[in-house]
């Protein structure tokens, strides 16, 4: 039968209360202080007192009765380094040359290899560039288009006989606005007098272009068709 615990230091519903607890032997409180007789045993004792530093030298070391050889015991299998922990068996260096390729325990046979001429590639390749760049040469490429009657329309705005139609009107009008007074601001570019998607014979044709200024070109299609003849009179003047 285990003793009886006194019903004070229980609440009703039968555990303890707060700072109570209770064991065979005695009966503990919160807050109670250690006796003087285990204070006293203990500052008598060599671990309550300060050590010099010949006594920690004393005990230290190779001097100390627990000296087990220290980290000199803990080297390198392979190196003889001396090891920082002495759970590991070889240092970081040789460590990593120990699990290098296929020495590691994860090694899959490295890379994975061109299909064509077996050059390593990247994981998510399946030939390397040189023989992917043959075989999408032309017809095998996968956007070879078979009927060439739909290819893309030539950029005529970016091709040489704009750029020398545009450098030609340029050299005639000396690189400079036509219209040439106070208000000239801007880059100078050639103009078409006769609209480019309204007259395409007359795209390339010299007498058709004049150079004209970031403020004196036309914003407007409209303003484009009014201002037509006056260009065209400042041209023919310049001519003649």
């Amino acid at each position: 039968m285990g003793k009886i615990i006194p019903t004070r230091i229980r609440n009703e519903d039968g555990t303890f209360k707060k700072g109570f607890s209770y064991s065979p032997k005695t009966q503990f409180k919160k807050g109670m202080k250690i006796p003087k007789s285990v204070i006293e045993k203990r500052t008598k004792s060599i671990l309550g007192q300060k050590r010099t530093l010949e006594q920690k030298q004393a005990i230290s070391g190779e001097r100390s009765k627990n000296w087990k050889g220290g980290q000199e015991r803990f080297r390198c299998l392979d190196c003889n380094k001396v090891l920082v922990s002495r759970y590991a068996k070889r240092c970081i260096t040789c460590k990593a040359r120990f699990y290098v390729g296929e020495k590691n325990h994860t090694w899959g046979d490295g890379k994975p290899k061109c299909i064509d001429c077996a050059k390593q590639i990247s994981y998510s390749a399946e030939r390397c560039g040189k023989c992917a760049g043959k075989l999408r040469a032309k017809e095998r490429s996968p956007f070879w288009i078979k009927d060439r009657t739909k290819l893309v329309r030539r950029q005529e705005r970016n091709d040489s006989a704009y750029y020398d139609w545009r450098k030609s009107v340029r050299d005639r009008d000396g690189w400079k606005c036509k219209i040439s007074n106070g208000d000239c601001l801007g880059k100078v570019v050639a103009h078409h007098i006769l609209p480019w998607s309204k007259f395409p014979k007359l795209r390339y044709e010299i007498n058709n272009g004049i150079t004209l200024c970031r403020f004196h070109h036309p914003r407007k299609q409209n303003d484009e068709m009014k201002l037509s003849p006056y260009f065209q009179s400042l041209v023919m003047n310049n001519s003649n």
